[in-house]
């Protein structure tokens, strides 16, 4: 069967975790086949997917295919690395086995997704193509999409039939392993599961609490839980009425990073390393040009940042529109990791701050990605 080797490039925002590629008219003329059929995606790992076709005219006879975060993953591939690509036939999933991330169990999973869990699951893997290693994005919010849901990652450690890639239907039988992607060789005793439990029950009752300046706290001594007053001492508020900017009618959204960074092809592996890292940790990661929603750009990028929990900022090349979103993301009191690939960049103002040095290379995106990873996983668990 005719096969085609093609550049990786991002998907749009609208296209991630759904588990399709965009490929144009010319390659799919070449490997003979239609939008809505299922190819074989091979990098260092293989994987598979639904082709749609490319929408936008510059896309076309440009030898590269459009591919989200996800499905690079599944192939172990990053942008600008090439893929091969042929088209398949999928097998009719009879059962698929899931595992749990790492700190997760069953019962955490049906606490986040609520009684409806296993619907959601089957709705997010309807008519999916799968392999066998694959890890897949749970929305805990179906009617929502990716821009706007968590996610939970859950990995297929198991298919049947095994070793060749299947297609979820409505007939086919989830499972969950009991067992989770952990650091540990031993299995959680009940205490330990009940601990993150405990911790989001804790988080809900301080937010109705917070009214009354009171919250939930726990002695460090003897772990024992008490009822305080908040100290006022620990954070201070302020209430801002910016005259440039509108306040967004829309909430914050919860585990979303989003990347400031000069407008550059020279930055889409950057870019890229870090979508990686973020999908590792279970959060989504976006750009402020992944969205036209107002006329005025600076309007996007400043409700990009108002609802988002993290801001990332790399100061490569001591951009000035970058340094105005950091302040930005400073006022409004959000997380900031900046990154650079030269210390000598950052200005006086802010070299107080703590950064990731970095080299925009092969050996040198692995690393950022790793410290990234560590540095998203401190901030998301952090109470």
């Amino acid at each position: 069967m005719e096969e085609i080797q093609l550049k990786v490039e991002d998907a749009s925002l609208f296209d991630r975790g759904i588990g399709i590629i965009r490929l144009d008219p010319t390659t799919l003329l070449k490997l003979q086949i239609s939008p809505g059929d299922i190819v074989e995606i091979r990098g260092k790992k293989k994987t598979a997917a639904i082709v749609w076709g490319a929408t936008n005219m510059q896309d076309w006879d440009q030898g590269f295919v459009r591919i989200d975060n996800f499905i690079r993953q599944n192939a172990d591939v990053s942008i600008g690395e090439k893929v091969t690509i042929r088209k398949v036939e999928a097998t009719k999933a009879k059962k698929l086995v899931l595992e749990f991330p790492e700190g997760m169990t069953q019962r955490i999973f049906e606490l986040q997704l609520g009684k409806d869990a296993n619907e959601i699951i089957k709705w997010c893997l309807l008519k999916r193509p799968i392999f066998r290693g694959d890890t897949i994005p749970i929305m805990t919010a179906p009617q929502a999409h990716l821009t706007s849901s968590p996610i939970i990652p859950l990995v297929t450690v198991e298919t049947d039939p095994s070793n060749t890639i299947v297609q979820v239907s409505y007939e086919s039988t989830i499972e969950f392993s009991h067992k989770t992607v952990q650091s540990s060789e031993s299995p959680e005793s009940p205490e330990e599961e009940k601990e993150p439990v405990l911790k989001l029950a804790i988080n809900d009752f301080n937010k109705m609490l917070k009214q009354y300046n009171l919250e939930i706290k726990k002695k460090k001594e003897t772990q024992e839980i008490y009822l305080g007053e908040i100290n006022k001492n620990e954070k201070k508020e302020i209430k801002i009425t910016p005259s440039v900017f509108e306040i967004p009618k829309k909430s914050n959204v919860l585990n979303c990073v989003s990347v400031m960074m000069p407008f550059s092809a020279e930055f889409s592996d950057v870019y890229g390393c870090i979508n990686d890292a973020c999908y590792e940790v279970g959060m989504s990661c976006h750009k402020a040009d992944d969205f036209w929603h107002h006329s005025v750009i600076i309007q996007d990028i400043f409700e990009l940042i108002f609802r988002s929990s993290i801001v990332i900022v790399d100061f490569t090349g001591k951009n000035p529109n970058v340094f105005y979103e950091a302040g930005v993301a400073h006022v409004l009191g959000k997380t900031v990791l900046p990154i650079i690939q030269n210390g000598d960049d950052i200005p006086f103002d802010l070299r107080h701050h703590r950064y990731v040095l970095y080299r925009n290379d092969r050996e040198g995106l692995k690393k950022l990605k790793r410290d990234l990873v560590s540095k998203l996983n401190f901030e998301k668990n952090r109470e």
